[in-house]
């Protein structure tokens, strides 16, 4: 039996109001936009995934979003067709540009005023 994850970020969406592009891309890989070309069964997708149906209907609807463990997962198994970074809105996306911009710790930045 599948162990079952509910993560923070697998709540529905505030602004629910448009379908992520992985949103879209998941559908379409479960609608048979994958290899097999064979749509793929809610029971499957819950079963690799380890969520419940309500979560899977979600995510394809753009209603909620899977948290960052699960939208690696989600890359790995449509073999990159779903990207885990596609999943991200303006909000997230903004919070990931601000985060890479953060400068690495320098020795000197540790060191108290005139010691160096």
């Amino acid at each position: 039996m599948p162990v079952l994850l509910m993560l923070a970020s697998d709540r529905p969406m505030a602004d629910a109001k448009k379908p992520t592009k992985a949103a879209r891309a998941f559908d379409a890989f479960l609608s048979g936009d994958n290899p097999t070309k064979a749509k793929i069964t809610l029971d499957t997708a819950c079963t690799v995934l380890g969520v419940t149906d309500p979560t899977i209907i979600a995510w394809r609807r753009g209603d909620a979003k899977p948290s960052a463990i699960l939208r690696g997962a989600i890359e790995r198994w449509t073999s990159g067709r779903v990207k885990a970074e596609d999943w991200a809105d303006a909000e997230e996306r903004a919070a990931i540009r601000r985060a890479d911009a953060v400068e690495p710790l320098a020795i000197a930045d540790t060191l108290p005023p005139g010691a160096a």
